[in-house]
């Protein structure tokens, strides 16, 4: 009978031991998801999943059942073991009582093997958010929400914010779009503007200066793409934290920066209005305090930029309501002042600055773009962008 890892050789064998409730090491997992078959290795987790389901005698067998788990979905070659163990975990018939128990369970076990024990401790975190994300699209798609549904996301927030003090990238990463996806949409969001308290700038910073890295440029303008609008909705200190980082970037590298804010602004003009109703204003007074600093610089390129941003949103009012203001500003210079006021008034703004003799393009041929990775989900963005920040840490 197979007493060990070292001894398995199929599935049954597997779990057998699961079953048994023997962990698996970090090496015998590394081997055995190289010599089983995807479907083999989704039959473990599955196995996993029911396990971790049902009710147990005492803490240490979901401890076990959970330490095996980490370690087979961190020598996965991508999110495929995670996404099968949340689908299996979430179909039982009562998953409060058993959501609960893996909260409580992943945040806090100690974990047998130090050597890898922050890699596993943050995959536990990616595994939570994951499975806060999904209970909370359940909940919302209920017509009258349980006092139980919105009891086990209040657990899982008050977990997640608990470890929302660690300096881990990875961690930092899926907290910022764990609070920012959750709460997105709602004018209280006590969650998301604390972890962006303790550490928006840090990240921010980070996320820039991959984005002007072109060895990770195209994920990190999708985790913007993805999370930006986001921050967009948080708290004045939120904002302040964004400009100062908007400000610092676009003076060290112009043209990465330009090329940023239109690619983001397109992306943002296409989110439906009734997504973008907590977050249109702030984004506009970006705009705006940006055009404010280039005003006196004189970058021509950077306000001709800005103002294609803005042209981006015509006939929105609050975008009028920002024009009107830089227009009663007078470190505006007079030709400034004209375009925006010939804007305000257009109904295709953009035409107004292609017709304008301050911004006569000077450069031709293929305009610029990020490389992209639009296939990536939300594991596999954190996960690369973590790892290269780790990198060039060290």
């Amino acid at each position: 009978m197979t007493r060990n890892w070292k001894q398995v050789g199929n599935i049954e064998d597997a779990k057998r031991l699961v079953d048994f409730g023997v962990i698996i090491t970090w090496n015998e997992a590394k081997r055995l998801r190289k010599s089983f078959s995807s479907e083999e290795s989704q039959a473990l987790v599955e196995h996993l999943a029911v396990r971790l389901s049902e009710p147990s005698e005492t803490r240490l067998v979901d401890e076990v059942l959970i330490e095996t788990l980490l370690k087979w979905i961190a020598n996965s070659p991508d999110e495929s073991a995670m996404s099968c163990f949340l689908e299996t975990f979430l179909s039982v018939s009562d998953i409060g009582p058993s959501a609960t128990k893996l909260v409580d369970v992943a945040l806090t076990t100690e974990l047998t093997e130090e050597k890898h024990q922050e890699e596993l401790y943050s995959i536990a975190v990616s595994l939570i958010c994951e499975l806060g994300v999904a209970l909370h699209i359940l909940t919302n798609q209920k017509s009258e929400p349980s006092a139980d549904d919105r009891r086990i996301l209040d657990h899982i927030a008050t977990y997640l914010l608990s470890v929302s003090n660690s300096n881990n990238a990875c961690i930092r990463l899926s907290l910022l779009n764990y609070f920012g996806s959750t709460e997105f949409g709602t004018s209280h969001k006590n969650g998301f503007n604390k972890v962006l308290s303790r550490f928006g700038h840090t990240v921010l910073d980070h996320l820039f200066e991959l984005l002007f890295n072109k060895k990770t440029e195209a994920v990190a303008i999708e985790y913007l793409l993805d999370n930006l609008k986001f921050v967009l909705e948080a708290d004045r200190h939120a904002q302040s934290i964004l400009h100062e980082t908007f400000k610092f970037y676009m003076l060290k590298n112009p043209e990465r920066f330009a090329l940023f804010l239109r690619t983001f602004a397109k992306d943002y003009s296409e989110i439906p209005g009734f997504q973008t109703n907590l977050s249109r204003f702030s984004f506009f007074q970006h705009l705006g305090a940006l055009l404010r600093v280039v005003a006196e610089v004189k970058h021509k390129a950077l306000t001709q930029t800005i103002l294609s941003c803005l042209a981006m949103f015509d006939g929105i009012e609050e975008r009028n309501d920002i024009i009107d203001a830089l227009l009663e500003l007078p470190e505006i210079h007079q030709s400034l002042r004209d375009v925006l006021r010939q804007m305000r008034n257009a109904v295709d703004s953009s035409k107004v600055i292609a017709s304008s003799s301050r911004f006569s393009e000077s450069k031709r041929g293929r305009r610029p773009s990020f490389s992209r990775a639009k296939d990536l989900t939300t594991v596999n963005q954190v996960q690369f962008l973590a790892n290269h920040l780790v990198a060039n840490a060290s």
